[in-house]
């Protein structure tokens, strides 16, 4: 197995461990999310491999490992609804100044979307670049030269009351690819039972009278 392929699971198990129910991490290739799923944890992560580059030495492959450069997107998604005081607000009683500073104070779901997303962003950067998770646990010297940059942030879109914001930011290293082979697959056999009689006697452009028989099972 190649070794970018336990990037991903490995980033996944890191970023799992230290979310302690601050976010949802998502498995790899899971694209879509109900927005009541969404609302019950607000923040979901899920780690992707979108590409890299393989450095071509002057040797080729043949006299040692390749170097290939990773990139993982780290997507970010993050849903949000209005934030008032709906005690206030419900409340036939309340007067019109009570509904006025009950509507003043309320929290529009865009900006409460869009912080959710800067504070995800700020949770999830800092457990990757976080000195101890250097190696993101697997052995010594399979991931190197990691950083994590380039963050991109969407537009706001609205799904009902909801306000969702899609972003990511990349996370990128190396890794060592040792060419294994591919073993390949033996094709179908044909079994072929071949009889030579003694009789050399016969016409010779035919292959029963030549002395040779072929018979198949």
């Amino acid at each position: 197995m190649m070794s970018f392929r336990a990037i991903p699971a490995a980033l996944t198990a890191t970023l799992g461990a230290a979310a302690t129910s601050r976010f949802t991490v998502e498995g790899y290739g899971r694209q879509s999310h109900a927005v009541e799923e969404l609302l019950n944890n607000l923040r979901h992560v899920t780690v992707l491999y979108s590409g890299g580059q393989m450095q071509r030495g002057a040797s080729g492959w043949v006299s040692g490992p390749i170097q290939h450069e990773c990139n993982f997107p780290v997507e970010l998604l993050v849903a949000a609804d209005a934030k008032a005081d709906l005690t206030t607000l419900n409340d036939v009683n309340a007067s019109s100044e009570q509904y006025a500073s009950a509507l003043a104070a309320m929290e529009p779901a865009a900006k409460r979307a869009n912080d959710l997303w800067d504070e995800l962003f700020d949770l999830a950067w800092n457990i990757l670049m976080a000195p101890a998770n250097l190696t993101l646990g697997l052995a010594q010297g399979i991931v190197s030269n990691r950083w994590c940059g380039n963050p991109r942030k969407e537009k706001p879109y609205t799904r009902g009351k909801y306000v969702l914001i899609a972003g990511s930011f990349d996370y990128t290293c190396n890794v060592q690819e040792r060419p294994t082979g591919v073993v390949g697959v033996a094709g179908e056999s044909i079994d072929l039972d071949m009889t030579v009689s003694t009789d050399l006697e016969g016409d010779a452009s035919d292959p029963a009278q030549s002395g040779v028989e072929a018979t198949q099972p």
